[in-house]
């Protein structure tokens, strides 16, 4: 259990540092004295915004993918490993008391892929909003513009969470019906706003690069 514990801990300070790692490199490329060289590049605004997102999306796509592995290698694989007789005794005993069809296992398995491919997404949607907070950051105040960063950061996201649990508790109320239909609705809904919050992150960022570095 300790050592399960540890490993959780030590892949969370990986994706903590991965994401600090983001940062560093995008406030230094553009808010310090790299950034006067970056300027002077003959590049379009869009050209430098992209190449920003583009790898440092790379890098945390890479960490998550890593951390995943790193779970499924410390926690799930040994335990299904220990005795596959006895845990597959003990998976058929479960779904037999709780009465599973083969259809509620496929609908489980097809829910926790869609799950993993929106997350996948929702990391690149989370690159843009921090680029986006340190840009706005970076420019509105004088000092502390790191943590000024951060509660942007906080607060798009907290605001997004909070539209996207109002909209579902309007949509199916309390109780949520867990079908086929559902989920379709809810998967395409989700990527809905991660496309929205995207959309409105970069084109402020590019909004920003424009007017106030100008670096055409």
């Amino acid at each position: 259990g300790g050592l399960y514990l540890i490993g959780l801990v030590t892949i969370f300070a990986m994706l903590a540092i991965v994401a600090f790692a983001i940062i560093s490199r995008y406030y230094h490329s553009v808010f310090l004295d790299e950034g006067y060289l970056n300027m002077v590049i003959p590049a379009t605004r869009k050209s430098f915004l992209n190449s920003k997102i583009i790898s440092s999306s790379f890098w945390f796509l890479m960490s998550g993918i890593v951390a995943w592995l790193c779970v499924v290698i410390s926690v799930i694989l040994p335990t299904i490993l220990y005795d596959t007789g006895l845990m597959s005794a003990a998976i058929e005993a479960i779904v037999a008391e709780m009465g599973i069809s083969k259809d509620d296992i496929a609908f489980g398995i097809t829910a926790v892929l869609i799950k993993l491919l929106i997350s996948a997404v929702g990391l690149i949607k989370d690159v843009m909003v921090i680029i986006t907070a340190i840009t706005v950051g970076a420019t509105v105040v004088k000092q502390f513009k790191i943590l000024f960063s951060a509660l942007i950061y906080f607060v798009i996201v907290f605001f997004e969470e909070l539209f996207v649990d109002f909209s579902e508790l309007l949509i199916h109320g309390v109780t949520v019906n867990h079908s086929w239909l559902t989920l379709i609705f809810d998967s395409l809904f989700e990527l809905l706003v991660i496309a929205a919050v995207y959309a409105a992150a970069y084109f402020c960022s590019l909004y920003i690069l424009e007017k106030k570095f100008n670096i055409d």
